[in-house]
């Protein structure tokens, strides 16, 4: 498969990642390379993250930085009410197509940052591969914490590089 040469990405983005690396996430080769689930572990890790979440079926979960929604359509076969967020206007429309008829799930572009402020009430927020790209990892906790009720969890998995 052949593709456009790829233009190094911005220093800094309306999605609020470091680097301003989110618009990678929407070339085809990185579709490609990484396949839907944009993180190591791919589906396995994703259902250890849903279980280390312990929600009780029918909980809100609050799914950022969804990408094209695979983990989110596995947290709502888990049972749980899900909208997923994504800074991408095209990872929410994929998203939203495939969750076509899937009365658990939605989707939305937001990004972690600057979640909307009508976004309250969930009983779990779940994060894979972008708390670490965001700049003000400050600012996207407080946010978290605002939009889970009272004993909400966080399943967070990330990875970083120590070094070279």
């Amino acid at each position: 498969m052949e593709y456009e040469k790829a233009e190094a990405p911005a220093l800094s983005s309306v999605c609020g990642c470091a680097g301003g690396c989110c618009s990678i996430y929407e070339k085809p080769w990185m579709m490609d390379l990484l396949g839907e689930s944009f993180h190591p572990g791919g589906i396995e890790l994703t259902r250890r993250s849903i279980k280390s979440l312990q929600l009780l079926t029918n909980s809100r979960v609050l799914d950022v930085a969804c990408g094209t929604g695979a983990s989110a359509r596995e947290l709502a076969v888990c049972g749980y009410d899900v909208l997923g967020i994504d800074a991408s206007e095209k990872h929410v429309a994929s998203a939203s197509k495939k969750a076509q008829g899937q009365a658990r799930l939605a989707f939305r572009q937001a990004t972690a940052e600057s979640l909307p402020a009508d976004l309250a009430a969930f009983d779990g927020v779940f994060c894979e591969c972008a708390f670490s790209l965001v700049s003000d990892k400050t600012r996207v906790a407080h946010n978290w914490g605002r939009v889970l009720r009272p004993g909400g969890r966080i399943a967070l998995s990330d990875m970083i590089v120590n070094g070279d």
